[in-house]
């Protein structure tokens, strides 16, 4: 006592103590913090001492969290059970030690934790017995691994605050990424479940990697849905047929099934996505029913085939292996299991698939039955393409018949179609050739509903202004239609070409073909270069008569033959080569032209014979398609029309089509050559809006094309 009262004393003479602390005088040594080791008497009746590294009666501390902290260590340290209101005088060591809180084994055990991130509980169990003699349980020791976490990283609420602010940034930091959050209410409340969606694609070396991720709560329809519905807006966008690979989960199936087919009002979301089955998981079910290593190796080189004879082979032979295999195998059906052969077993529905193959609705029945898209797509009929049937001789212009061609409104598309050099065979040839795949592809791309090409990324048509300004047709003056033909129409065509006047080497004329109409054999009898030197006025009439029937049946005209031209032209032809040079009849070819391409679309599409030809203008459509889409047109050279591609008169000029078929070099654009029927459907398939000229001819877009202007031809009708 005598010791304590000496240090008070001391402790007032230095002025530590004050006029609040009078009744408990505090030294200044007590308010040291260093109680790492405390130590007790355990003597009865033993006062407390307050020492260096003590617990004493009466001491005081700056913070309850610093005297619990204390308190705790000198409980642990003297293997005693400590409670606030009676400390138990028993020397007993526990098991288990209730102060031994998860806040505190986290404090504990935070370094050893974030440096081995697997830290299990059990080890933590062990460290905590090794360190404090305590035991604690696998819960606690969870506990305090999940705080130390929390401490670390902060909690699982944090995160998912955090998260909007870290996509955005990822997606800042890497252009082109897109990330989308969806906020919904959890009413039966939980921790978030966590589920991981991946689409993968296989790039241009053929590499795997993943394209789109997602976190959502778990593997069902709606979720694969909304998934799948942000691939379909962000990755696939506008390219069409695309096949998803995938084990055919049931909600996979259901989420395709409500995005090919419109809900209610909604228009359709992907109509033409495909689902297929993953190998890997076919041939685990494979394996699974048949349970025979043999029949699962051919199982595999059978998914491994890319020639239909081989794969067909090799079907039938694992087919009847597997029959035998069920004949051999009497104790499946005693199990309770059915073992079928492959060829049944491959039909089954499994698990989770959807009844039938989704087909499109079809917007009229009883068109789209017979459509080429449908056969093709739907019921998997290999199409042939269309013969457009081009003629094998492309005629000249005669400098006679320029007048009334002029008048007729035609000269500027003879021009256009007018043959080129002659060739190895005599023969003048064309500056175009029309390529039947890619009519053949447009054709299936046509509707006759709405009388629009259909394609991936919107609707369009040839209108009146291609035609002027493709063709230079005008489409002023006379509709032009049928006519009455007499029955003798063909006795009175021989008696008025009877006297043509032809150089001597020819002989004389061959009788006419017993033909629908002119034929096409007969009417080159009477060509422009097989005229004499001193003809007279009248065979110059009837070789433009021939030539005219030549145009109108076989470029402007086409029918379901490649012989004869359509008997009801004749008249046309008679009348403009009869007609005075300045009093020509006008009608308005380019309205029939359009109108008759736009029939034959209507019926081709329709058509699914090996034998089928395109009826219509072939080359008003290939011009269109070379000057509007971003397909299988060719390189050619854009430079602007120079001098040599105008005439004297207005109309003697160059149309916006004369860029395609002048005889300029051409190359195409990929290096096989033409390409074919398949890849125009795959060019179309994946077209782009961004390959495809929307907006209608423009002063300055012509301008640079035809500096001196076009033929009158393709300008006088804007008003129309």
């Amino acid at each position: 006592m005598q010791n304590k009262e000496e240090e008070f004393a001391q402790a007032q003479e230095s002025g530590e103590g004050s006029d609040e602390d009078e009744d408990y005088p505090i030294p200044a040594k007590w308010r040291e913090r260093g109680f790492g080791n405390p130590v007790v008497h355990d003597a009865k009746q033993q006062e407390w001492e307050y020492r260096q590294n003590e617990v004493v009666q009466g001491a005081r501390y700056t913070s309850s969290e610093l005297l619990k902290e204390s308190v705790k260590l000198w409980s642990l340290s003297l293997k005693k059970k400590f409670k606030v209101v009676k400390s138990s005088p028993s020397v007993e060591v526990p098991k288990y030690n209730r102060n031994l809180t998860a806040a505190f084994v986290a404090n504990e055990m935070y370094g050893h934790i974030l440096d081995v991130p697997y830290f299990k509980p059990k080890k933590i169990i062990r460290e905590i017995e090794l360190e404090h003699k305590y035991t604690i349980s696998y819960a606690k020791a969870y506990r305090a691994k999940q705080k130390v976490f929390e401490m670390r990283f902060g909690t699982y609420e944090d995160s998912y605050d955090n998260l909007p602010c870290m996509l955005a940034t990822i997606a800042e930091r890497n252009p082109g990424t897109y990330y989308d959050v969806m906020y919904f209410p959890n009413p039966e409340g939980g921790k978030y479940k966590g589920t991981i969606l991946t689409a993968i694609g296989v790039d241009g070396n053929n590499q795997v990697l993943p394209v789109v991720f997602a976190f959502v709560e778990n593997e069902n329809a709606e979720s694969w849905y909304w998934f799948l519905e942000r691939v379909k807006a962000q990755v696939v966008s506008s390219r069409s047929n695309v096949c998803l690979i995938s084990d055919r989960h049931a909600g996979i199936l259901d989420a395709i099934e409500k995005l090919q087919h419109r809900s209610g009002a909604s228009p359709h979301i992907w109509p033409d996505v495909h689902s297929r089955w993953c190998m890997s998981h076919l041939a685990a079910n494979f394996h699974d029913h048949f349970k025979n290593k043999d029949l699962m190796d051919l199982f595999k080189k059978l998914c491994s085939q890319n020639q239909q004879r081989k794969f067909n082979a090799i079907w039938k032979v694992l087919d009847e292996l597997t029959a035998k295999h069920q004949a051999a195998n009497p104790s499946a059906s005693s199990s309770g299991t059915t073992t079928k052969p492959f060829s049944h077993w491959i039909q089954d529905k499994p698990k989770g698939m959807a009844e039938e193959e989704p087909t499109p609705e079809l917007l009229d029945p009883g068109v789209d039955s017979g459509h080429r898209s449908y056969l093709s797509a739907v019921q998997h009929k290999h199409l042939a393409t269309f013969q457009c049937r081009p003629p094998k001789e492309y005629l000249e212009l005669d400098n006679h018949w320029i007048k009334r061609l002029r008048g007729a409104g035609l000269l500027t598309f003879c021009r256009l179609v007018e043959g080129g050099p002659v060739g190895r065979h005599g023969r003048a040839r064309p500056r175009m050739m029309i390529d039947n795949s890619l009519i053949t592809a447009l054709v299936d791309r046509w509707r006759p509903e709405t009388h629009t090409f259909h394609l991936p990324c919107g609707e369009m048509a040839p209108t009146l202004q291609d035609v002027t300004y493709l063709l230079g047709l005008p489409i002023v003056g006379d509709a032009v239609g049928p006519r009455v033909v007499p029955a003798s129409w063909r006795d009175d065509l021989e008696v008025r070409f009877a006297g043509v006047n032809r150089v001597d080497h020819l002989g004389p004329l061959d009788p006419h073909p017993n033909s629908r109409g002119p034929a096409k054999s007969w009417l080159l009898q009477f060509k422009a270069t097989n005229l004499h030197p001193d003809t007279d006025d009248d065979s110059i009439r009837r070789s433009l008569e021939a030539y005219l029937l030549w145009l109108f049946g076989f470029i402007m005209f086409k029918n379901s033959t490649s012989k004869s031209v359509d008997k009801v032209l004749i008249p046309y032809a008679q009348e403009i080569a009869d007609a005075p040079e300045d009093a020509v009849p006008l009608w308005s070819w380019g309205s029939a032209v359009l109108a008759a391409t736009y029939r034959g679309l209507c019926d081709a599409c329709i058509k699914d014979k090996s034998n089928a030809r395109f009826q219509g203008c072939a080359l008003l459509l290939q011009l269109w398609s070379y000057e509007r889409l971003a397909v299988g047109r060719p390189v050619v050279d854009h430079r602007a029309y120079e001098a040599q591609y105008y005439g004297e008169h207005d109309d003697d000029g160059p149309t916006m089509g004369t860029l395609w078929v002048c005889p300029r070099e051409r190359i195409w654009a990929n290096e096989q050559g033409r390409r074919t029927y398949p890849n125009f459907v795959v060019e179309l398939d994946r077209l782009v809006a961004e390959d495809v000229i929307w907006e209608s001819y423009s002063a300055e877009f012509v301008a640079s094309r035809a500096p001196y202007g076009l033929s009158s031809w393709c300008t006088s009708n804007e008003t129309l």
